[in-house]
């Protein structure tokens, strides 16, 4: 079996040897203090801003002050936007949905009148009356349905088409009123005597005029195959102008002197295009026949038109028409009350100045743009320094803008037409993204020299 480590007597007394040394080794040597450790030394406070170092006083107070005049700024002018909303949307402003609805009422409105037209009772004594009534109205509706058609946002040209055909209605209602007292008033005494003394030497030239035409008929048939050409044109032509010098010198009746108007202007048709074929024609063609030919029958309806007329004028002085006339009149004055009031309704809706929601809302829009050059004083007053000089000026330039649009809007602006209030809210759009801009600009000069607004109290 193997010794034990410890079980030597001499190594036992050699170990304990040691340890008696080293401890008096230990015991000997110099005494080394142990000083306790210093306490930890209090955080130092943090530095200001950077601003405090860099800015001067001068500059932190243009900073300040423009933080608060761009506050005060941007409080009154989201009020004015709320207020011009809230207004814009309560005042009911006419617009595009509100014209056509508008103008669809007087295509209706319109058919009373048509109706009454249609229903008018048709007696020979009042034919011609009747016809061109119907007529007129016939253009009228056709004039107002176009309008109604084709007009557009911002577009004039309808309504001046439909007031142009409007002028041409009433000219030929002007007529019809003048021929239509002519037959009330045929009966009275006078009246019929002038009507007589004009009729029988009109008759007279009628057989004239006819006799004319049989000798230009013959002498187109025959006569102007001759070659060289005789000298029978020339004198068709002379011998149609002693008859207009006659119809010139015809008596001029109490009554029925629109058709001695509309005789005078049928045969002075004639007679000029009777001297221009005579200008123009050459033997064997028929090229030249053909302005005249058609002059010639539209001259015929007019002739027609002037005996129809004038027949009825002499028919109206019996005594068995005066009640047939008198029903007539009835019909016929209800009709023209109706068309004047219809046309002085449309004018009415036309006419600014009869506009009373026009007049408010061109009042609301000036107390508007006054409201505003408030707010313009407010962007001017904005502080001066180098520092923020550059953002006020986009607030200038931002306010400016706006107030030069609402004046256009102001100016500009008409009942059921969108575009300007459109264009208006367009531009109020970019003074809001100009303001935005000027936000972030001033938040970035804040930041270069660590600052925030609520640094300056915002």
């Amino acid at each position: 079996m193997p010794k034990r480590l410890f079980s030597d007597p001499v190594l036992k007394v050699a170990l304990m040897l040691s340890a008696v040394l080293l401890l008096a080794a230990v015991a000997c040597s110099p005494r080394v203090e142990t000083k306790p450790a210093a306490p930890a030394a209090p955080a130092a406070p943090a530095p200001p801003p950077a601003a405090f170092n860099q800015l001067s006083d001068q500059q932190r107070q243009s900073l300040q002050d423009f933080a608060r005049s761009l506050s005060t700024l941007e409080r009154d002018w989201d009020a004015f936007h709320v207020s011009y909303d809230s207004w814009f949307r309560s005042r009911s402003i006419p617009l595009e949905p509100d014209m056509e609805k508008a103008l669809a009422g007087f295509v209706n409105k319109f058919q009373e009148v048509k109706g009454l037209v249609v229903n008018l009772s048709a007696l020979p004594l009042t034919k011609l009356v009747t016809e061109q009534l119907f007529e007129s109205v016939q253009d009228e509706e056709k004039a107002v349905r176009a309008l109604r058609d084709n007009w557009r946002p911002g577009d004039s040209v309808a309504f001046q088409r439909y007031e142009e055909s409007r002028l041409k209605v009433e000219k030929a209602l002007q007529n019809i009123r003048t021929r239509f007292a002519d037959l009330m008033a045929a009966s009275e005494g006078p009246n019929k005597e002038s009507l007589e003394k004009f009729y029988k030497p009109y008759r007279e030239l009628e057989t004239a005029w006819d006799k004319f035409g049989q000798d230009y008929d013959k002498w187109k048939a025959t006569g102007q195959e001759k070659d060289p050409p005789s000298k029978a044109l020339p004198n068709l032509v002379t011998s149609f102008r002693e008859l207009l010098s006659k119809m010139y010198g015809l008596p001029r009746p109490l009554i029925g002197l629109p058709y001695h108007d509309l005789l005078v202007v049928a045969a002075e048709k004639e007679e000029v295009a009777l001297v221009k074929l005579n200008d123009t024609w050459k033997p064997r063609s028929d090229e030249a026949f053909t302005t005249y030919e058609q002059e010639r029958m539209n001259v015929r309806k007019l002739r027609s038109q002037a005996a129809a007329g004038l027949e009825t004028l002499r028919s109206a002085g019996l005594e068995a028409n005066r009640a047939s006339l008198a029903a007539f009149a009835t019909s016929f004055k209800e009709i023209d009350r109706q068309w004047d009031g219809f046309h002085a309704g449309y004018d009415s809706w036309r006419n600014p100045a009869t506009d009373r929601s026009r007049d408010a809302i061109a009042t609301d829009l000036t107390d508007f743009n006054g409201k505003f050059g408030g707010i313009l004083v407010q962007a001017r007053a904005m502080p001066q320094s180098a520092l923020v000089r550059p953002l006020s000026e986009m607030v200038i330039a931002a306010a400016e803008k706006e107030q030069q649009a609402l004046g256009r809007l102001q100016e500009s602006w008409r009942s059921y037409d969108p575009a300007a209030w459109r264009s208006f809210a367009q531009e109020q759009q970019a003074a809001e993204r100009s303001r935005r801009q000027i936000r972030g600009a001033y938040i970035d000069l804040l930041a270069k020299y660590n600052l925030s607004l609520k640094d300056l109290g915002q």
